[in-house]
């Protein structure tokens, strides 16, 4: 399933769920309205998918820990040409997930006739902002990696598009900075290295780590890279006064 609530005090497969109050979830921990509406899948007789709604949609607001990403299929076949081009998405076309408008299918585990389609909208930001980016999953045989490269800006992310009104009217600021940006380099998880682009506020200069290896890094780089895991900090966090 694409959303699987946790239980108290620990996030689900999809960094949603847990309500239980610390300094971690004081920092990390943000809301998001969830309309989920079952559905049923069939056939039409002509190899066409007809989608049937199934009694009325479930609305929902629960807490998260961080915000996942499905990146895009890499496709199977390619011609000669293209054999070396590995494939890039924006950041903000990941980020429609989290619109309100856009579905996401989501199986539903032991009713294969079945799906549930998901809605997503933040209704609480955190200072600390996680993003999850799923690079890795398992075909019949072995786990595969996807190597799309996200396009992402490293400073004044904006994220008004991706809330509720009433957030966006109440923060001071919707715009994130990154602060980390953790990159694996490998064919699959037991089989490779990671990497950590982290910025130094009092220097305004970033470093790329891995193990003991640290040199400079160059932000238009790290803003074209395929990164794994990422933290994000708000510029200004707070309230308006009005609010």
């Amino acid at each position: 399933e694409d959303l699987q609530v946790g239980g108290r005090g620990r996030s689900g497969a999809d960094g949603i769920g847990g309500e239980r109050e610390s300094v971690v979830t004081r920092c990390f921990q943000g809301r998001v309205r969830t309309v989920t509406q079952k559905v049923a899948i069939t056939d039409d007789g002509m190899g066409n998918k007809v989608e049937t709604n199934m009694g009325d949609p479930e609305d929902k607001e629960v807490p998260f820990m961080y915000l996942q990403f499905t990146l895009p299929d890499t496709p199977l076949f390619k011609e000669e040409s293209e054999r070396n081009i590995i494939p890039q998405v924006p950041l903000f076309t990941l980020l429609q997930k989290y619109d309100g408008e856009q579905s996401t299918l989501a199986s539903i585990r032991g009713q294969g006739e079945y799906a549930n389609k998901i809605k997503y909208i933040v209704t609480r930001l955190p200072k600390y902002l996680i993003f999850y980016y799923k690079r890795f999953s398992m075909n019949y045989w072995f786990e595969e990696k996807n190597k799309t490269i996200v396009n992402f800006p490293v400073k004044s992310l904006d994220m008004k598009d991706f809330l509720s009104p009433e957030e966006a009217k109440r923060r001071k600021s919707t715009k994130y900075d990154l602060l980390a940006n953790i990159c694996h380099e490998g064919t699959a998880r037991d089989k490779g290295v990671y990497m950590v682009h982290v910025f130094n506020r009092t220097t305004n200069e970033w470093y790329q780590m891995q193990d003991l290896d640290v040199k400079d890094a160059v932000p238009q780089e790290i803003s074209c890279s395929a990164p794994y895991i990422q933290i994000w900090e708000a510029q200004d966090y707070g309230l308006n006064p009005s609010e």
